[in-house]
């Protein structure tokens, strides 16, 4: 809730996802047409609105670059498994 209140009071929020483990939020019910698929859920249409949203692989060195210059002097909230090249301490690069 706290980043939907971010993008609604004009902050840019980015909601970074992976392909292999999109944000939690998009398989929750209610469905458009209750179909359950990944863009089809009323809950994270209400919550991502006003967000951008961007996927990249974290565990690829191309996509920790991309992430770590986006995110450099911003704010990280992290709402999914840190990717296992995180905990190796490149992680604290993004700080």
């Amino acid at each position: 809730m706290t980043l939907k209140y971010l993008a609604d009071y004009g902050a840019t929020v980015v909601n970074l996802e992976s392909s292999q483990h999109p944000d939690l939020l998009r398989t929750s019910a209610p469905f458009k047409d209750n179909l359950p698929e990944i863009d089809n859920s009323g809950y994270f249409a209400y919550l991502a609105g006003n967000k951008y949203s961007v996927t990249l692989d974290l565990n690829q060195p191309k996509g920790f670059e991309i992430a770590k210059n986006s995110l450099h002097g911003r704010i990280l909230w992290q709402t999914a498994t840190v990717p296992a090249s995180w905990k190796t301490g490149d992680y604290l690069m993004l700080k």
